[in-house]
């Protein structure tokens, strides 16, 4: 259907506490994962996994300074129960990461990454503590002991109306987190007693956290930043350009930076009459059809709970409003313990999705859709998975030459086919098409046509504007006859997808990493894929 964030939100009726506010501006108004210093323990995770649950916590991202005259005070965490999605994402997208992502300065998707397995859990030390309730934290600096809940499903982690008494509604000083909907969060919305936060100083759902777009309530002079939105449906005030500036709908979820996502599913058996639009104009397919061309049209009836894909392929360019996907993977706590285990630290070798399928070798990391270079179809789980460009996922290639130097030892020069998938793309380092997506390095003069960057402007896989290079790209290399060049390759440039001049088209440069040695290869029958280039 689309893709959907997981908002962090919190009870802010104690002054004092997770209330505590300047003006319009919420002390706590942030919380902090180990994304931007990735050999630093998680310390949004060690929260929720009940290491100080209290105001001095560091995963507010104030180094544990306690605003003025505030002493410190318990923090209550609302957990979902392991079999929910909601639970799930927020697992392996915000608390138990690697935080690591691959850029140009090293030798493979893992091996740049991270050399540990993540040490935080909202399950740690939970054991057999069921049902869960008020289960103690360890005790912050200034004594305050806070607590761990368990909800069952949105409404009791919201604490509406009607649920149990453990919902972030109903706990003074509580924080917890669900998927973003009006509807989740209508009996909070506009409400100065509650408000969601950033995570790593991104916004889940407007643009800025200050306010700007037309349905945020921070927009409102004199309302508390961070307020939760809502609407009446079928005024347009639910369309995207009802709720964002230009009808701009999710515009951290566009762009890549904001981490804590996953795509929102509908499941229908293809077999039954019902299912498809082709056999039922009215089914299953039809109505999500439906739904997604109402939110990207901005009719007046349209409810954006979602950023939406196109089924019918009525928008957008394969994948509807969605630019960045996610990378599938099969978490295996054996594999990326160490630098350069292959091919990234969540996928296991030999991972086999059920009895239908056969057991698989060794794949990379693949976006929804994708299969892998045998044609297998894809595996495993993307709560959490690698976030990557859309237009940079699931290429298979074809692999005919390999040269090395290229020209200097720092490269290897690979030249390919496009067996399936895109084209290989980047982003242009610089010049007239800045941060624009690109096939070809130092091409097209001082006015260059889309694709080319312009001379003396490079084609680069990770795209420079965003506060971390959330997206990367990496070749795994299977089958090369004398084994000298398989494995996992960072992409350090797109050269060429037309050709260099001297007859020979469809390269790209990989990083070498110190120790290796690469040989020439003038005539290979090698595949590869190209994949995020980063470990989850």
């Amino acid at each position: 259907m689309g893709e959907i964030p997981i908002v962090f939100f919190a009870n802010r009726t104690n002054a004092n506490g997770l209330g505590y506010k300047t003006g319009v501006v919420p002390y706590y108004g942030n919380l902090v994962d180990n994304a931007a210093t990735p050999l630093v323990a998680n310390p949004l995770g060690k929260l929720f996994g009940g290491n100080d649950c209290a105001g001095d916590s560091l995963a507010f991202g104030l180094g544990g300074v306690l605003p003025g005259g505030v002493s410190n005070f318990p923090i209550s965490l609302v957990l979902r129960e392991p079999t929910s999605g909601a639970m799930n994402v927020t697992e392996y997208s915000a608390f138990d990461t690697y935080g690591g992502t691959s850029n140009v300065g090293s030798g493979s998707s893992v091996g740049n990454s991270p050399s540990f397995f993540p040490s935080t859990s909202q399950e740690a030390n939970v054991n057999t503590v069921n049902p869960l309730n008020n289960l103690p934290c360890t005790p912050g600096s200034g004594g305050a002991t806070g607590g761990r809940y368990r909800a069952l499903s949105s409404s009791e982690e919201v604490g509406k109306p009607g649920s149990t008494a453990t919902g972030v509604a109903k706990l003074t000083d509580s924080l917890g987190y669900a998927f973003f909907s009006f509807g989740n969060f209508s009996n909070l919305k506009t409400n100065p007693n509650f408000g969601y936060l950033t995570l790593d100083g991104v916004d889940p759902i407007f643009n800025n956290y200050a306010g700007g777009d037309p349905g945020q309530p921070a927009t409102t002079a004199g309302v508390e930043q961070g307020e939760l939105p809502g609407c009446t449906p079928g005024t347009g005030a639910c369309a995207t350009t009802g709720v964002w500036t230009g009808g701009n709908s999710f515009p951290h979820l566009r762009d890549g930076t904001y981490r804590a996502w996953t795509v929102e599913r509908a499941i229908c058996d293809t077999t039954n009459a019902h299912c498809l639009s082709s056999s039922d104009k009215f089914g299953a397919e039809a109505i999500v059809a439906a739904a997604q061309d109402d939110i990207h049209n901005a009719t007046l009836h349209s409810v954006a709970d979602y950023l939406p894909f196109s089924v019918d392929g009525s928008f957008g360019t394969g994948f509807g409003d969605v630019s960045y996907v996610r990378s599938h993977y099969a978490f295996n706590s054996a594999i990326g313990k160490t630098p350069s285990e292959y091919p990234a630290s969540h996928t296991a070798p030999g991972f086999s999705i059920s009895a239908t399928f056969p057991t698989l070798g060794a794949v990379a990391d693949l976006a929804n859709g994708i299969s892998d270079v045998a044609g297998d179809p894809e595996v495993g789980g993307d709560a959490g998975g690698c976030i990557v460009a859309a237009t940079q996922s699931g290429s298979v290639l074809a692999i005919s030459q390999f040269k090395f130097p290229a020209p200097n030892a720092q490269h290897i020069r690979a030249q390919y086919t496009v067996v399936s998938g895109p084209q290989p793309s980047g982003f242009c380092d610089g010049g007239p098409r800045a941060n624009q997506v690109c096939y070809s390095t130092n091409t097209g003069g001082s006015a260059p046509p889309p694709g080319e960057c312009g001379t003396g402007f490079v084609c680069i896989p990770d795209h420079q504007p965003v506060p971390l290079p959330t997206d990367g790209e990496s070749l795994t290399v299977t089958g090369e006859a004398n084994n000298k060049n398989n494995g996992v390759w960072v992409v350090t440039k797109i050269v060429d997808s037309a050709g260099d001049g001297n007859g020979v088209g469809n390269l790209i440069k990989l990083h070498v990493p110190a120790g290796s040695t690469p040989v020439n290869v003038a005539a290979d029958n090698s595949k590869a894929t190209v994949s995020s280039g980063c470990s989850q």
